[in-house]
């Protein structure tokens, strides 16, 4: 039989499961920074192992910090989340040309060549 423990991680990790893929379905490969969408796949991962093995009837405390981890970032990054949008500090935006550089793609030669 599964203890209170295995039945409340069992609850709150398939929330935060939830919660990652939703996250994770907002981030795009090319728009953000990879670091960010590894880091929101590897919570939802850990949150997912730690289901089943509530699951089991083995929660412990591994899977008792990784489910309070992933909880903890959604709760405290929850407010610049707001709206479905992704905040503008995790883009990886493409980086400004300056003039030279500039004048080179549109046909032009550069000074240094």
């Amino acid at each position: 039989m599964k203890s209170a423990l295995d039945v409340g991680v069992l609850i709150a990790a398939l929330l935060a499961v939830g919660f990652y893929l939703c996250r994770l379905d907002a981030l795009r490969y090319g728009q953000h920074k990879v670091s960010v969408i590894v880091m929101h796949g590897a919570w939802c991962v850990a949150c997912g192992a730690a289901a089943e093995r509530a699951w089991e009837g083995g929660a412990g405390l591994l899977e008792v910090a990784a489910v309070v981890g992933a909880i903890a970032w959604i709760w405290i990054s929850f407010y610049s989340w707001g709206g479905g949008s992704v905040p503008p500090q995790y883009d990886s935006g493409p980086v400004p040309l300056d003039e030279e550089h500039m004048r080179c793609i549109s046909g032009g030669t550069r000074s240094d060549r």
